[in-house]
């Protein structure tokens, strides 16, 4: 088994732990019995969690582990999953400015951009994989669009002043290109925001 950094490219991991399938499909049946997840593990009995020695960036494997259009939408009918509001947030707004140019990947319902528009006066723009994208945008009255940063990057090079995302890049299999799209984005000089899980939080313990 050749394990890769989905960042540096190169085999130099570790492995954590293992984490198996069944376990993960029952905890869903238990807490969360309108979502089946068992379909997204295409008969994977174990899931494994490597670190990359060079970035300390930890990751699951095999990659191809994502969740789907329908997964996302059932849990978006989640009153708790799409919080309008969370503590990362209040860091990112300290390092944007009035008038700023902010994309914002995975932005869900649109909250956070919304209050950049309205309180900073930003210009900006969402990505949501979620097929409600639309229906979003016109909740919040901001663009959300439904479409990969690898794909909306081609036509967007160097054309923002922010770059966030909060809580998305544990979802991401292609991280590298992900992560590089996202940089494509901004001016030079820019700024990318990324809010990931705490390994060492409570919940982790």
């Amino acid at each position: 088994m050749n394990v890769i950094s989905p960042i540096t490219g190169k085999d130099n991991v570790k492995y954590i732990k293992s984490i198996e399938t069944k376990g993960i499909i029952e905890i869903y049946k238990k807490i969360l019995n309108s979502i089946d997840p068992t379909h997204l593990f295409n008969g994977i009995e174990e899931i494994k969690i490597f670190e990359c020695k060079e970035t300390k960036y930890r990751f699951y494997w095999p990659f191809n582990l994502t969740g789907d259009d329908d997964y996302y939408a059932k849990l978006g009918l989640l009153d708790w999953y799409y919080k309008t509001w969370k503590i990362e947030y209040e860091f990112a707004l300290k390092h944007i400015s009035n008038g700023d140019k902010v994309l914002e990947v995975g932005a869900a319902k649109g909250d956070f951009i919304k209050k950049l528009k309205e309180d900073l006066g930003a210009q900006v723009v969402g990505l949501e994989l979620n097929s409600k994208a639309d229906e979003y945008s016109k909740l919040n009255g901001v663009p959300i669009y439904n479409v990969t940063i690898q794909d909306y990057a081609k036509t967007h090079k160097d054309e923002f002043d922010v770059v966030c995302s909060f809580q998305v890049l544990e979802h991401i299999s292609e991280v590298k290109s992900f992560l590089e799209a996202k940089v494509d984005c901004l001016k030079k000089g820019g700024k990318l925001i990324i809010s990931v899980p705490n390994n060492d939080s409570f919940i982790g313990g």
